[in-house]
């Protein structure tokens, strides 16, 4: 078996700022040839909560729309610009002092960005708005899309009444006629299509403002009386088109991405890791799909999902950290997830090196214990969880995985091989940019993630560890049940090539191996190998963990 390195829990081109090409450039410095795209499910169709228009009826620059969540929608000034509202309008100003080009105006605003979009989803902006200008200056309405690789500047789309008294780099010009009437349609999504210097479609609709540049003493003004965004919701079409472009950007860097999606809108969040399973349609179920309606749906289609980020939800983030407190909550959470089966979820995140939120990397891998003691056979795996091509990828909370396929398959290598080896738990996780020497954790044909059995404690097995190039000063923690049982520091390939036994004095026990770089971080985690009594386990063995 080879284990390939991949980011497993990734954000694109529906979030803002988010690219899938930056993305892939920065796996492909980290020589991965294989990524998972996994967008909230939300983002790809979900129109509910969603930011439309701007009531100007209401004659406020700020406001909460009703009925909605943290709805919080209007508009700030940019720079040193006058803000206004009455009822139908918000207006502007702005003077430029000085012989430079100074920028101000206004920029729209939401509580969860709710304005904003993956270009995919054949965005247009109508508008209507009227603006003057005295002297020295020009007007523009700027959109903002997202970061691009190498230097992750953001890309721009400027709507542009006259020849730019400066240009920008990554931006795209289009030329307006100033219109009589006020009244314009921006197609932006259109419009970018095929502009390949800023990313074509691989964009979100990161932000919209209202911008003027004057000098020496130049007047400018702005009233603006209709914002609408205007999209489709066909989350599946849209899906449908991110995997076609991203098989085209992924052709350049040399990777195969999957594109999947999140459910995040039906309790804890899950990554659908088979994209043969269709994406949840929440229009046409009102809005209202329970955490189970969701399981039962990956399961109809036979779909691989993970359960994300256990510590990392409503009922959790109100907690004041008291390690009491926490623990606590480690042991509920174990025992209520061990009762539901996690869910019939294949994988768990577990890989927090950094921790997340309250809660620290020892109680996610102890969360993950409590499991394993209670016979609960599910995958742990390291995501980043990235928002940002400029986060989680060299440093931070930049956990990958590294999964296992036959060595002899060409690439790609297919999702339904990985998908098997994430059933199996054929896999390991960490810091990729530490992370640049092979492991292998057996016994006998027995693989990382599969399942022993034994007699009695005294039916003992022998587990095997094996890596080369592990650099010098590194430790190795083996871990059994849970527990520290021994320390290696690595001074030599010989340290890090070693053979151990696991008894069997429980139902099931288990050892795995963690390793740590010279600041005691951990870079490395394997699954475990179990080893379970026969005559003292009462569940049922899952078949695919069991090697003849």
């Amino acid at each position: 078996m080879k284990y390939y390195p991949m980011a497993m829990h990734i954000h694109t081109c529906h979030q803002p700022g988010g690219s899938m090409e930056g993305h892939m450039y920065n796996a492909k410095k980290l020589g991965m040839q294989y990524i998972h795209f996994t967008d909230h499910d939300g983002r790809l169709g979900r129109k509910a909560n969603e930011f439309s228009s701007f009531d100007f009826s209401l004659g406020a620059i700020e406001y909460s729309e009703p009925n909605v969540n943290k709805s919080m929608v209007g508009f700030e000034s940019v720079g040193e610009c006058e803000i206004s509202s009455e009822v139908g309008k918000i207006t502007a100003r702005a003077l430029g002092n000085g012989a430079e080009y100074t920028e101000s105006g206004i920029t729209l605003k939401s509580a969860g960005k709710r304005h904003t979009s993956s270009l995919l989803s054949d965005i247009s902006i109508k508008l209507n708005l009227d603006f003057d200008i005295v002297g020295d200056a020009e007007f523009c309405i700027d959109i903002t899309l997202s970061q691009r690789p190498p230097e992750y500047k953001m890309a721009h789309v400027k709507y542009v009444f006259s020849e730019p008294c400066e240009y920008s780099e990554l931006t795209h010009y289009v030329k307006l006629e100033k219109a009589s009437d006020g009244i314009y349609t921006l197609n932006l999504s259109r419009d970018c299509e095929g502009c390949e210097e800023i990313g074509g479609l691989d964009n979100a609709l990161s932000g919209i403002s209202f911008l003027f540049k004057a000098r020496n003493g130049a007047r400018a003004s702005l009233e603006i009386s209709k914002l609408e965004i205007e999209r489709i919701y066909d989350p599946q079409l849209v899906l449908d088109k991110q995997r076609i472009l991203a098989d085209k950007i992924g052709q350049k860097y040399g990777i195969k991405p999957f594109v999947t999606y999140e459910i995040s809108h039906a309790g804890q969040h899950k990554n659908v890791y088979s994209s043969f399973v269709p994406i949840i349609n929440y229009e046409q179920l009102g809005y209202s799909v329970t955490e189970e309606e969701a399981v039962l749906h990956v399961k109809k289609y036979g779909g691989v999902f993970g359960y994300n980020h256990p510590f990392e939800n409503g009922k959790f983030n109100s907690v004041d950290g008291d390690r009491d407190v926490i623990n606590s909550i480690v042991l509920d959470e174990a025992k209520r997830l061990s009762d539901l089966n996690v869910y019939g979820a294949s994988v768990m995140e577990v890989g927090f090196f950094d921790g997340r939120g309250k809660f620290l990397r020892s109680d996610y891998f102890k969360l993950w214990d409590l499991l394993t003691l209670d016979g609960i056979f599910i995958t742990g795996c390291g995501d980043s969880d990235s928002h940002y091509n400029s986060l989680g990828w060299f440093d931070g909370q930049n956990c990958c995985s590294y999964v296992a396929a036959p060595k002899e398959l060409p690439f790609p290598v297919s999702e339904e091989v990985f998908n098997e080896s994430l059933k199996a738990g054929r896999v390991y996780f960490g810091d990729p940019v530490y992370i640049n020497f092979p492991i292998d954790f057996y016994s006998g044909k027995t693989l990382m993630g599969g399942i022993l059995t034994a007699k009695s404690e005294e039916d003992k097995k022998t587990l095997s560890f094996r890596a080369d190039g592990v650099e010098k000063g590194y430790a190795i923690d083996v871990i059994i049940n849970g527990e520290k049982t021994q320390r290696i520091t690595v001074n030599s390939d010989a340290d890090s090539n070693f053979d151990f036994e696991l008894s069997a004095p429980l139902p099931v026990n288990f050892a795995r191996i963690e390793i740590f770089n010279k600041d005691e971080r951990c870079i490395l985690m394997t699954n475990p190998i179990y080893l379970v009594r026969e005559d003292l386990f009462k569940k049922e063995i899952p078949s695919n963990r069991l090697y003849n």
